[in-house]
């Protein structure tokens, strides 16, 4: 059966660290909201066959009217967000399709990302489970303790800096016992963390699909 991915635009936020009166995903590029561009681009991905926006309620009408001028015909529902991140993710993957296998999960304030990088990163995630893109550190990264004092400097060839979309199997939060927005968070830990990890150098050497090796979870607890 073909995979069916689901994609999960979290766009809930209220912009409140950026100090302005409005979402962030309607600040305009280029004579366009930005949450345009990132619909867009799911739009346009064949390996995605829906679309689920999280927004705050105030935000819904001028998302769909996006949706609807821009012939944007895989969103298929908005719904509100949550008080946090996870709630909103989990708010959204309970909105997908019953036939849904993937879910990719998106910042919708994050309206650069292209076509070839979604279908890079879902592929990845077909072949182990779960992916997410990246991009390498040129930063010298430095570990330091509790009293701010430095103790190591990791590698920058082994350091990512992990970026949306996250695309996991939805199998596999059956497999763990969790909710989707309970792996979601413990996927991102897990490469923040470096482990069970390998990376995959895209066709572009700026993003990269960085991706976990299916394993048996039975047994396993958190």
């Amino acid at each position: 059966m073909k995979n069916f991915v689901s994609a999960i635009i979290v766009a809930a936020g209220g912009s409140v660290r950026m100090g302005i009166a409005d979402s962030k995903q309607f600040l305009p590029l280029l004579g366009k909201p930005a949450i345009e561009y990132t619909l867009r681009a799911f739009q346009k991905c064949h390996l995605i066959r829906e679309i689920i926006v999280v927004c705050r309620e105030q935000d819904m009408e001028r998302i769909q009217q996006i949706a609807d001028e821009n012939g944007f015909s895989k969103v298929k529902r908005l719904v509100p967000g949550g008080a946090s991140r996870a709630e909103s993710v989990r708010n959204g993957t309970s909105a997908a399709d019953e036939n849904t296998n993937y879910y990719a999960i998106h910042d919708g304030a994050r309206p650069l990302i292209t076509v070839e990088e979604i279908e890079r990163v879902t592929e990845a995630a077909f072949e182990t489970g779960a992916a997410t893109l990246g991009t390498s550190v040129t930063d010298t990264i430095k570990i330091v303790n509790g009293y701010n004092v430095i103790e190591s400097t990791p590698l920058r060839s082994q350091l990512r800096a992990v970026q949306t979309p996250q695309v996991f199997e939805k199998d596999l939060s059956r497999e763990r016992g969790r909710q989707p927005d309970q792996l979601h968070r413990r996927l991102l830990a897990d490469r923040a963390h470096g482990r069970r990890g390998r990376g995959r150098q895209g066709q572009q050497g700026e993003h990269q699909a960085h991706h976990a090796r299916r394993r048996d979870h039975r047994g396993e607890h958190s």
